[in-house]
């Protein structure tokens, strides 16, 4: 039986929420305007004390595929938790509220996950930096390349692949797999909880594949700046020093950009 003599499995779409005003209508019209129809798009609101939720309720009694919940603050991790154990379909993917997915996001993901028979698939991404009004690309071909001399599989010396990747909203899993990793998402990292999560889908998968098609955007908000020298200055958190120091170290190594000096500024605040 070919793939397009297959019943369309359906696919769930985590969308975690918390005041996100300004970009929520974007992600949730991407959502609905993808190619790919056989969706549930749960829609987690997280306490937000902007009109989230609103926009969020009147979205839902649009289109019956998003399905909205609502509760007290109880932070990133514990929603994105809660997300994963409401999903019904086949397929599992995530997207974060104030990104975007482009229109063959799905499609193409599930495309690549399926003609593979791999347990998660992998995209291309725009990264859209808000303050400078301006959009590049992060390729994974690269990433498509190193898969290819492993079978579609993290093994010794390609392990470097899962620093510049760590990300849940450019993939598509499959939902049995990706529950039965048992792991819960990191509570106590102020940033970048999925981290470990992706790390671990990654170490733990029999194959991995990887589309040539571009499937979202990620719009940068945080204040990362490139000096005249070419260093570039972070600035972040106090209490976020020793995850962000490793963090860019990864970064910046897996992207050859090594030779740069990264100088790092930080500052008080509650939430990333």
């Amino acid at each position: 039986m070919s793939l397009e003599d297959c019943p369309e499995p359906k696919v769930s779409v985590i969308v975690p929420v918390y005041n996100v005003e300004q970009y929520l209508e974007q992600c949730l019209d991407s959502l609905l305007g993808q190619s790919y129809k056989n969706l549930e798009i749960l829609t987690l609101d997280d306490g937000s004390t902007d009109s989230s939720f609103q926009i969020l309720k009147t979205y839902s009694e649009k289109d019956h595929r998003i399905r909205l919940y609502h509760w007290e603050n109880v932070g990133y991790s514990e929603t994105l938790s809660r997300g994963i154990g409401y999903a019904t379909g086949e397929y599992l993917a995530f997207c974060d509220s104030d990104d975007w997915a482009e229109q063959n996001f799905i499609e193409s993901l599930l495309h690549s996950i399926e003609s593979e028979k791999a347990d998660f698939s992998i995209g291309n991404y725009y990264i859209f930096h808000e303050k400078h009004k301006k959009r590049s690309v992060n390729s994974k071909k690269w990433i498509k390349a190193a898969l290819a001399k492993t079978d579609g599989k993290i093994s010794l010396g390609s392990e470097y692949v899962i620093f510049d990747d760590a990300v849940l909203w450019n993939k598509l899993y499959r939902t049995d797999f990706f529950r039965s990793l048992k792991i819960q998402i990191h509570g106590e990292m102020a940033t970048a909880p999925d981290v470990p999560v992706v790390w671990c889908a990654y170490l733990s998968a029999n194959k991995i594949s990887v589309t040539d098609e571009m499937v979202g955007g990620n719009i940068i908000v945080q204040n990362i700046e490139e000096n005249a020298d070419g260093s570039y200055l972070v600035t972040v958190k106090n209490d976020l020093r020793t995850t962000t120091e490793d963090w860019f170290y990864w970064a910046f190594k897996v992207e050859g950009a090594q030779g740069k000096k990264v100088k790092f500024q930080f500052s008080q605040g509650n939430r990333v």
